[in-house]
């Protein structure tokens, strides 16, 4: 599990590299439009929690305990849409999402983390 994340890794931080340093020819690239390059800078590095994610749900899924899975995606959520509905009232823009996603993937992250080592070890 862990030589998956850190390839994982590995792929996540060359790529997010591209998004974070070159936003506009990346988005001119793949959309035609640069107006959300802003926002690319810091929505970028969010993502590499996504990575990790990958080879953890599927040892969850492996190991039959999918429904920690379910479990994890359900207080993810939660979490999100508690934040974001707080959030949108500081009247922060786009930002309030990118900070209720990122701590949605940290806890969920942790979570899954810490009974994928609870049950293997």
């Amino acid at each position: 599990m862990y030589l998956a994340i850190g390839i994982s890794l590995v792929i996540g931080i060359a790529f997010t590299s591209i998004l974070m340093f070159f936003p506009e020819y990346t988005l001119k690239l793949l959309f035609n439009d640069i107006s959300g390059s802003k926002y690319l800078f810091w929505a970028a590095p969010i993502f590499i929690l996504t990575y990790i994610q990958g080879p953890i749900l599927s040892t969850l899924q492996a190991i039959n305990n999918a429904d920690i899975v379910m479990k994890s995606s359900l207080i993810g959520i939660i979490i999100k849409t508690i934040l974001l509905f707080l959030l949108l009232y500081l009247d922060i823009n786009m930002y309030a999402l990118l900070i209720s996603v990122f701590i949605q993937y940290i806890v969920i992250t942790i979570y899954q983390f810490i009974k994928i080592k609870k049950l293997l070890w």
